[in-house]
């Protein structure tokens, strides 16, 4: 417990740092840079090749407002046929910071797939200690991600896919 009211202090410190910026991370659904959603990573090479790749700008995507990025054309297909089994959770936004109402930027170098989902948090030290205790801190985090979502009388994740290869849903 004492470990976690650090980290809680370490993550709010940081974010006091870049307030304009954290701020502008929690009106967006994803995380998002000027190099894409989770600045430009394949998040189907976290499945497919479990690590990070950088994505191309010759295989890209738009879907929920963000410009995803793929290593090649497969991943894109893959992504377009089921975009929320590749997209991360609570938006790419550090899982652990979400557990604690935070939206952290997180180091998309730092994730972990559990039960087929992806996470991401803020750097390594912060993944280590999200893992340790998974099953609670993902509930956690899941009750404040759907609590934020009725807050604001919107869904977190909707289905239209800004694409015209794919239909909507």
């Amino acid at each position: 417990m004492f470990i976690r009211k650090v980290i809680y202090a370490w993550v709010y410190i940081v974010r006091l740092l870049s307030l304009k910026r954290l701020f502008k991370f929690a009106r967006e659904v994803y995380y998002e840079t000027d190099t894409g959603a989770l600045d430009g990573v394949d998040v189907v090479a976290y499945f497919t090749q479990q690590e990070m790749v950088k994505g191309s700008r010759d295989h890209t995507v738009l879907w929920q407002g963000s410009t995803w990025y793929f290593s090649c054309d497969q991943h894109r297909k893959l992504f377009l046929e089921d975009p929320l089994s590749y997209a991360p959770q609570y938006g790419g936004f550090c899982a652990f910071g979400i557990t604690e109402g935070l939206t952290v930027k997180p180091d998309p170098k730092s994730w972990s797939v559990v039960d087929g989902k992806l996470y991401l948090n803020y750097d390594e030290y912060t993944r280590t200690l999200w893992s340790r205790n998974n099953p609670l801190l993902i509930k956690e985090a899941n009750d404040y991600w759907q609590l934020q979502a009725t807050k604001s009388q919107k869904k977190v994740y909707t289905i239209k896919v800004d694409n015209p290869d794919v239909e909507n849903t």
